[in-house]
């Protein structure tokens, strides 16, 4: 995989800004570096530092509590599962089919099986487990398959713009 370059805005306190950078200088490194460093080594990537660097990483993230602002949606689901690419691979292919389908109106019961077959892998294979946890617990399941797809595209569509904005080195 290719590098990006990613341009963020940090919002800190003058003050704290200061002690960091000292810090940084006095170690001979800087914030780009220290930041960098320390995602690769949240999701264990190319460049980490090491397992236990890996490991501790991670223990800091979860010990910040991010996840408190989670959701109880499908999306969060796939994202926590690593699962959110199949099924927008899925909902990809059927919105190619249709495209296809207009073209080739001929072929329109076969492409229309094609994209019944993905919606229904979809909710076979990852929906219905999303929903599981709800109706074990007798709770009610936050959002209609309709609705969780469509908040898939959304999240898709958003990731896709992000990712546009950054810059392949």
């Amino acid at each position: 995989m290719s590098n990006v370059k990613l341009n963020i805005s940090l919002e800190l306190s003058r003050e704290d800004l200061e002690r960091a950078l000292n810090m940084f200088d006095a170690d001979g490194t800087n914030i780009k570096e220290v930041l960098e460093g320390f995602i690769n080594d949240l999701v264990c990537g190319n460049q980490r530092h090491g397992s236990d660097e890996c490991d501790r990483a991670k223990s800091y993230y979860e010990r910040c509590c991010y996840d408190l602002c989670a959701t109880n949606s499908f999306v969060h689901h796939l994202l926590t599962w690593g699962e959110i690419d199949c099924v927008t691979d899925k909902l990809e292919d059927n919105d190619d089919t249709e495209e296809y389908m207009k073209d080739y109106p001929e072929e329109a019961e076969i492409c229309k099986e094609d994209i019944a077959e993905n919606l229904n892998d979809i909710k076979e294979f990852y929906y219905d487990e999303y929903t599981e946890q709800f109706t074990r617990r007798n709770k009610p399941v936050p959002e209609s398959f309709e609705e969780a797809l469509e908040n898939v595209r959304a999240w898709k569509k958003s990731r896709d713009e992000f990712m546009q904005s950054v810059e392949e080195i």
